[in-house]
């Protein structure tokens, strides 16, 4: 039956977005071409951000506005499809039961909780691996100019950084990748493992990339346990916060 996008929107805020069945090997086809289309269709929007280049401000907004863009064109064309939409998940309706006292804010304690592992897990890994890794590899420097390049508008910049990348990432990695393995048969955790490799991935560099291994494997967990895709957007939220507050 053909639902309307009221109701996927409903559903992408619960469970998620609708499910594309993958193999591996798909996933890792689908995320390389994603991201040269969008290196090739940003391409455009620097060459208008250098034009800006007098105006940094609003240099930073046309930047961040060409990735809204572009990430929102990928979303709405998956939530348009009406295959394999999700249903109420086991772990969904194990959660249920267990807020079901609490009402509509059932979700809260376990939006909270969940909030508080992620922050614990960044910042006891900024303390012990994190800063043993930033001994021996040193920061890419291009990914340290195009965040400065950000910070030009602190409007833009923390739209970016705490709305744009937690929401489209959490809906690609958990929401489509590992929704869409496990749909294909694998194991939770291999579909776990499987796209938190390929959050790794697409972060082009080995300290980024092993935090987004470790934070993927995190949140997919979460995922799994809550069924919860709001929940796993709001504790990616708590991560980027604290690295936003390091500077």
């Amino acid at each position: 039956m053909k639902q309307s996008m009221k109701t996927k929107l409903r559903l992408l805020l619960t469970e998620g977005p609708p499910t594309l069945p993958m193999t591996p090997l798909t996933a890792l086809v689908l995320v390389i071409g994603l991201t040269l289309l969008e290196i090739l269709l940003m391409l455009p929007v620097l060459e208008l951000s250098d034009r800006l280049a007098a105006w940094p401000a609003r240099a930073s907004m046309v930047y961040v506005g060409g990735y809204l863009l572009f990430r929102l064109i990928i979303m709405l064309s998956v939530m348009a499809g009406d295959r394999h939409l999700p249903g109420r998940s086991a772990a969904g309706k194990e959660a249920s039961g267990l807020w079901k006292s609490l009402g509509r804010w059932r979700w809260l304690p376990q939006a909270v909780l969940a909030m508080g592992i992620v922050a614990g897990f960044r910042i006891l890994y900024d303390l012990t691996l994190g800063a043993w890794l930033l001994s021996l590899f040193p920061e890419n420097e291009a990914l340290l100019e195009a965040f400065e390049f950000l910070m030009q508008s602190p409007l833009a910049a923390g739209f970016y950084v705490l709305i744009l990348a937690p929401v489209f990432e959490e809906f690609l990695f958990r929401g489509v990748l590992m929704r869409g393995i496990l749909f294909k048969g694998f194991s939770p955790v291999y579909a776990v493992v499987v796209s938190s490799a390929l959050f790794a991935l697409v972060h082009l560099n080995m300290l980024q990339g092993i935090h987004a291994f470790l934070l993927g494997c995190l949140l997919g967990g979460i995922y799994l346990k809550t069924g919860s895709f709001s929940i796993v957007v709001l504790g990616h939220m708590v991560s980027n916060v604290i690295v936003w507050l390091q500077g």
